[in-house]
């Protein structure tokens, strides 16, 4: 027998090790993490989230089969209700999680079965096919109720917050469990996230600078102007007390009415104007709030949003205006941390044509080197993460700047002087990449080999 007929022979006499394959990701649940289309799943999570109440708003007509919105759907009714703690893709206990899925080649009966005893699972439930042929495709589902009534304490209508693992898959042996080498399963972890509107403090709860110290969620954020946008900073996010993770953060805005000395409420839950994402601790993926209009005054709240979806421990920051022995000072010497009016930033990095050069030193923003900068900006700066911050940074502290610049002639002229080398490297590294990168790569070397002649004459 030759090598090439022994190696051959060995791969079919191997067993293909059984695998169960989930074909599309689980519906019915709130959230669901780690998912690995037609793969091996290795750490699924599904989550469900329950704040507000059941049948409110959306919630009022459930399906069984679709997760239901029971937030404010308009100003009208959420100036009513007030702020509440909601979810726009809320469970119950009668909506059915389905799982869809094939086994390569085990044949069974779907089951939904608990996991972690090595000796016998505690159903939850099981399918209607008896043999399930391999590489056959299967829906099998059970109520959220069913799979809380499962954990260790058994809590039917869902009302806790909690997690356990259980098991999708073919029982092969026909025993109601998926332990033995003839059955074929999946584990995934299901979490439950309740929040009670009773309890204290409650999801429902509205911090401000008057009981900050028993703030949980967002308590403080700044807003900066800038160009029909605003910068957030000073962001502080506190996660105590609720056994949940924090993952948004959900801005609500409304434009200023001067006239108005209750202007603050009339921010509604429906007034939501940006939803970012928490990176790490007291940071957002994007700091920025965009879609704004220049020489409109906004007025800012906020609310987070944890991983099961559920909205609530709004922040109202308005009630510093009240105070009479300021906390803290607020942004570019205001008194109200949560106000901004964004303005056009006449600058290199401005998102408009009449940028800090066009205005101060070229004269148009139709310029050769206006034009380069601006390639800049957009092709290189906006493309790490280094060079978003040079230009959120610069929102900041440009408008002073750019209006000191444009005062004379001669602080103009000074400026086209300073920027004319700037302006020549980055049309070079811009036009001439292949060429930028030779002549670093020559002048290294240059540098090393005058550092070695030094030496060797020394």
């Amino acid at each position: 027998m030759s090598f090439l007929s022994l190696i051959l022979l060995l791969f079919i006499a191997t067993p293909v090790s059984a695998e169960i394959r989930l074909q599309s990701q689980p519906l019915g649940a709130s959230a669901v993490l780690n998912f690995i289309p037609n793969g091996k799943q290795t750490s699924l999570q599904v989550i469900g989230g329950m704040a507000g109440g059941e049948s409110e708003n959306a919630c009022s007509s459930k399906n069984n089969t679709s997760t239901c919105n029971n937030c404010c759907p308009d100003r009208t009714s959420c100036a009513v209700s007030g702020w509440k703690a909601c979810n726009k893709t809320r469970i119950y206990p009668d909506l059915r999680l389905s799982f869809t899925f094939l086994s390569t080649d085990k044949i069974g009966t779907p089951r939904i079965t608990t996991a972690g005893s090595t000796t016998t699972d505690t159903p939850v439930k099981a399918g209607t096919s008896a043999t399930l042929n391999a590489n056959t495709g299967v829906t099998i589902s059970a109520t959220w109720g069913e799979f809380c009534g499962a954990f260790p304490d058994p809590n039917t209508p869902c009302t806790f917050t909690g997690e356990r693992t259980f098991k999708v898959g073919l029982d092969g042996d026909g025993n109601g469990n998926l332990l033995e080498a003839a059955d074929d399963y999946e584990t995934f972890t299901l979490r439950v996230v309740y929040h009670d509107s009773a309890a204290t403090p409650s999801f429902d709860a509205i911090f401000d600078y008057t009981n900050m110290g028993d703030c949980t969620g967002v308590c403080n954020f700044w807003l900066y102007k800038g160009d029909e946008k605003a910068t957030v900073k000073n962001l502080e996010v506190s996660a105590s007390g609720f056994g949940t993770t924090f993952s948004n953060v959900v801005f609500y805005c409304v434009a200023d009415d001067p006239s108005d000395p209750n202007n603050y409420t009339n921010i509604t839950q429906a007034d939501v104007c940006a939803t970012a994402s928490i990176n790490g601790t007291n940071s957002l993926a994007k700091s920025t709030i965009e879609g704004m209009s220049n020489g409109t005054s906004y007025l800012y709240r906020a609310g987070i949003v944890d991983t099961a979806g559920n909205i609530g421990l709004f922040f109202h920051g308005d009630s510093f205006l009240d105070s009479v022995d300021p906390l803290i000072a607020c942004p570019e010497g205001t008194t109200d941390c949560q106000k901004v009016t964004p303005e056009e930033v006449v600058g290199l990095f401005s998102e408009e044509m009449n940028c800090f050069i066009a205005t101060t030193a070229y004269g148009s923003p139709m310029a050769k080197s206006v034009k380069t900068l601006r390639r800049f900006r957009d092709q290189v700066l906006k493309k790490t993460v280094l060079g978003r911050l040079v230009v959120d940074t610069y929102y900041t502290v440009s408008p002073a700047m750019a209006r000191w610049v444009a005062q004379s002639s001669e602080r103009r002229a000074a400026a086209r002087v300073a920027l004319s080398p700037i302006v020549t490297t980055v049309a070079f590294i811009m036009d001439e990449p292949v060429w930028f990168c030779v002549g670093l790569v020559s002048l290294f070397f240059l540098i090393v080999w005058r550092v070695r002649s030094r030496k060797a004459t020394t």
